[in-house]
C-alpha cells in the first residue's frame, strides 16, 4: 500500500492500493525460528527489494558503468564535480522543512537533491542523507529524508544507490491534511553517484513515542523495538497491510469502561498504543503474491512482531485508502528486512469446553442469503434489490453455506440462535439445517418456523437438534415497534423434562446511517446520532430494545404462571459492548452477562474486531434462576481474528476470470473466517 496519491499532478489520479512485493522478504515463524538476526543493511542481499507489477519505464539514471562507481556513502560528503551541481543542490533537511501552511518551504519549486536509496517501492523510492547532522544548514530543520514519487514509471534504482535527482517538491494533499506527507515529484536527471551506501537504522521504541519525535524521523530508516501486536488484518489480502500497536491487544473503550468516560479512555489508550501500518511497498491491488505473515501466512490478530526494520513514512489508512476519499493519514513502515510474526494467538483447533449436559450457541452469519445478490429479483419483506446481501451468485452461496456448516457443526450445540439470515420466511434457516443434516448423513436439524421476521432485510432464527430436544408450544416474537428485527423466543424441553426458553436477539447496529442528531418517536427514543460517548449511533434505540425485550419475556412468563415459568437464556448480537447502556438495562433487570462469570472470558472477552479494536458485541444473558446452572460461556475465536482473504467470496481471487488475482485460499473444511463475528457457546447443567 505504498501509493501516496499526489494531488496536484493530473497524471496521479485515483490509485489502487495493494499487496505485492513483500512475499519475497517476509519470513514466517515456523517452529524453531531463532532470535532476531542483525539488521541487514540497505544494499545487501537481505535488504534488496524486488518490485513487481509496474510496466512503464522510469526516468533512467546516468549511463555510468557500475564497475566505475565508488562504493559506500562517502560520495555524499564530497563536493559535486560540477560547480553548477554544487550551487543547485538542496539539502534533504531543507527540502523537508515546513512552513506555517504545513507544506515544504520549497513547495512547487524545482530542486535538486542528493541522498542514498533506503527503500524502493512500486511507485518510487526513499532517499536519506546519513551525514546531514554533520553539516547543519540554517533553516534546514526537516528530517534528512524524502520520498521520490515516480508514478507509473517503475523505479530502476536499488537500495544503497547514492543519487542526485532533480524534481519538483510536492505533497499528498487529498482531504487537506494539516501536515501532508512530502515528496519529490516528476524526478528527472537521475544520476547514480555511488553504490552500496549502508545506512544504520535509528532505534525507535514505538510505545510512548511522541508525535513530534516521529515527525523528525519521517522518511528515515528506523529499527522499531517491539514487541508490537497485530491489531487488524482485514486489508492483508487486498492492500498487503497489517495494523500493529504496542502494549498488547487494543480493546474497545466501552468494553472496559462506562460510556460517559469512554472518549477520554479511548484517547488515553490511543496515545499509549499508537498504531503502525505494516506496508508491503506496493501500489497494486489484489496481487497474485500477497505477503505471508506468521506460521499460516495470515497474521492473526493478537500475534506479535518482535522487531522491525524499515522506512517510517505517513500515508492514507483506513477503509477509504484511495486518492479521492480524504482517507486519514497514519504512520506506516516500509520494511527493508524480513518480518517475523510470532503466533502469540494460535488458532483454537476446536470449540471451547463449556461443560454441562446442554449446549446452546449463537452465531452472526454475516448475511446468509439464499437469494444471490446478483439475482436482481429483490430480497427481504420489501423485495428490494438493494436488500440482497451476502453471496453474489450461486457459486459464492455454495461456498458460504459449506463454510458456515463446518463452523456450526463443530459447535455441537443442541440449539443455535442465528443472526443475519435473509428475511424471506424460513428459507435461509432451512438451507443451513439441510447443510448440517448433509454432514451428519441423516435428518437431525429442524427450524423454529412460522414466526414473523420483522421489516428489515435480515432476521434472527432458531434451529435445533430434533434428536436431542423438542420445542414446547409455538414461537413468539416481540411485536414492540422499537424492533426492526424482533427477538424470537421458543421454549425447548430436553429428555428428563428440563425446559429452557431461548431468545434469539439482534439489536440495532452502531452504524450511523439515516440518523438525526435527536430523532424522536412515540416510544420515547431520541439521540439516535453518535453522542460521542463511545457507543456509536442508535445507543438509545438499543437501550429501548433491551427494555422492550425484558417486558416481552416477563409477559411470556406471566402467561404460563409461576409454576410453569421456564428459565430464560437471551443470546445473540446485541451490538453493544460490555459496559454500554443496553447491557446495563439487562443487568438492572436481573440478567447475568455470562462472560462476566468466573468461568467466562471477561475482562478479555471479545467476539468482533472493528477498526483494530476488540470487543464483545455478541452476548448470552441468563435469567436469575438459570445463572447457577451455567457451567461456562465462551467464544470460539475462529472469525474475528482472521483476514477476509480466507472467506467465501470469489471477487479478486485467482480463477478463470482473473489469473493474476490473489490466490484463492478458501477451504470449506475449516471454520476460519466463516463469518465476521465469533460464535458464542454456552454450557448448562439442566439435569437432562
Amino acid at each position: 500500500m505504498a501509493r501516496m496519491s499526489s494531488r496536484d499532478d493530473e497524471t496521479r489520479a485515483a490509485a489502487t492500493w495493494a499487496a505485492v512485493g513483500l512475499l519475497a522478504m517476509v519470513a514466517t515463524m515456523a517452529g524453531g525460528a531463532g532470535s532476531d538476526a542483525p539488521s541487514a543493511a540497505p544494499g545487501s542481499a537481505a535488504a534488496s527489494v524486488a518490485v513487481s507489477g509496474a510496466t512503464a519505464a522510469s526516468p533512467s539514471a546516468a549511463p555510468t558503468s557500475a564497475a566505475a562507481l565508488p562504493t559506500g556513502c562517502e560520495a555524499l560528503r564530497q563536493a559535486p564535480a560540477a560547480a553548477a551541481d554544487a550551487a543547485a543542490a538542496t539539502p534533504l533537511s531543507a527540502a523537508t522543512a515546513r512552513g506555517d501552511d504545513g507544506l515544504s518551504r520549497w513547495h512547487g519549486r524545482a530542486i535538486v537533491v542528493r541522498g542514498a536509496v533506503t527503500r524502493v517501492v512500486s511507485d518510487g523510492y526513499f532517499l536519506q542523507d546519513p551525514f546531514a547532522s554533520e553539516t547543519p544548514v540554517a533553516g534546514a530543520d526537516g528530517p534528512p529524508a524524502l520520498r521520490v514519487y515516480t508514478g507509473r514509471a517503475a523505479p530502476t534504482v536499488s537500495p544503497g544507490d547514492v543519487l542526485q535527482v532533480s524534481g519538483r517538491m510536492s505533497a499528498w494533499r487529498t482531504g487537506n491534511p494539516p501536515r501532508p506527507p512530502l515528496e519529490l515529484a516528476a524526478p528527472r536527471d537521475v544520476r547514480v553517484l555511488a553504490t552500496g551506501c549502508a545506512i544504520a537504522p535509528v532505534a525507535l521504541t514505538w510505545a510512548g513515542t511522541s508525535e513530534a519525535a516521529l515527525q523528525a524521523l519521517e522518511g528515515r530508516l528506523v529499527r522499531i523495538v517491539g514487541p508490537l501486536t497485530v491489531q487488524e488484518n482485514r486489508f492483508l489480502g487486498r492492500f498487503g497491510t497489517l495494523v500493529l500497536a504496542a502494549g498488547g491487544r487494543r480493546r474497545q473503550a466501552t468494553e472496559l469502561t462506562a460510556p460517559r468516560v469512554a472518549p477520554a479512555q479511548a484517547a488515553t489508550d490511543s496515545a499509549a498504543s499508537l498504531r503502525l501500518w505494516l506496508d508491503d511497498g506496493s501500489g497494486h491491488a489484489w496481487p497474485s503474491s500477497p505477503p505471508a505473515f506468521g506460521p499460516g501466512g495470515e497474521g492473526r490478530v493478537g500475534d506479535d512482531v518482535p522487531a522491525l526494520v524499515g522506512v517510517l513514512d505517513r500515508g492514507p489508512a483506513g477503509p477509504g485508502l484511495g486518492a479521492t476519499t480524504g482517507a486519514p493519514l497514519a504512520w506506516r513502515l516500509q520494511p527493508t528486512t524480513p518480518v517475523r510474526v510470532l503466533p502469540a494467538n494460535p488458532r483454537p483447533a476446536s470449540p471451547p469446553d463449556v461443560g454441562g449436559d446442554v449446549r446452546v450457541a449463537t452465531a452472526n452469519l454475516e448475511n446468509f442469503f439464499v437469494t444471490p445478490a446478483d439475482a436482481r429479483r429483490g430480497c427481504g419483506p420489501h423485495h428490494l434489490v438493494r436488500d440482497c446481501r451476502g453471496a453474489r451468485d450461486g457459486a459464492e452461496l455454495a461456498r458460504q453455506r459449506a463454510k458456515l456448516a463446518t463452523m456450526l457443526q463443530a459447535l455441537d450445540a443442541d440449539v443455535l440462535a442465528l443472526q443475519e439470515l435473509q428475511n424471506d420466511g424460513d428459507d435461509a434457516a432451512s438451507a443451513l439445517a439441510a447443510a448440517l443434516d448433509e454432514r451428519l448423513g441423516r435428518h437431525a436439524w429442524s427450524v423454529v418456523a412460522g414466526a414473523p421476521g420483522g421489516h428489515d432485510a435480515i432476521r434472527v432464527g432458531l434451529i435445533y437438534r430434533a434428536d436431542r430436544v423438542r420445542p414446547v408450544g409455538g414461537p413468539r416474537t416481540d411485536a414492540d415497534p422499537v424492533h426492526s428485527r424482533p427477538p424470537l423466543a421458543q421454549v425447548f424441553e430436553w429428555p428428563g423434562g428440563a425446559r429452557l426458553r431461548v431468545v434469539a436477539v439482534h439489536f440495532k447496529s452502531k452504524r450511523c446511517e439515516s440518523t438525526g442528531a435527536a430523532d424522536s418517536a412515540d416510544d420515547g427514543r431520541d439521540g439516535e446520532g453518535d453522542a460521542g460517548d463511545g457507543q456509536g449511533c442508535f445507543a438509545a434505540r438499543r437501550a429501548a430494545q433491551a427494555r422492550a425485550m425484558v417486558r416481552f419475556v416477563d409477559a411470556l412468563a406471566r402467561e404460563r404462571g409461576p409454576a410453569g415459568r421456564p428459565d430464560t437464556l437471551l443470546l445473540g448480537d446485541f451490538n453493544a459492548y460490555a459496559r454500554e447502556d443496553a447491557v446495563a438495562v439487562l443487568a438492572a433487570a436481573g440478567y447475568t452477562d455470562l462472560a462476566a462469570l468466573p468461568s467466562g472470558e471477561r475482562p478479555f472477552a471479545y467476539t468482533y474486531v472493528h477498526d483494530g479494536l476488540a470487543g464483545s458485541l455478541d452476548h448470552a444473558f441468563a435469567s436469575p434462576g438459570l445463572r447457577a446452572r451455567v457451567t461456562s460461556a465462551r467464544a470460539w475465536h475462529v472469525n474475528a481474528d482472521e483476514p477476509d482473504v480466507l472467506d467465501y467470496r470469489l471477487s479478486h481471487r485467482q480463477g478463470p476470470a482473473c489469473a493474476s488475482c490473489a490466490p484463492d485460499r478458501f477451504d470449506p473444511a475449516t471454520p476460519w473466517r466463516a463469518s465476521d463475528h465469533d460464535p458464542l457457546l454456552v454450557g448448562l447443567r439442566l439435569g437432562r
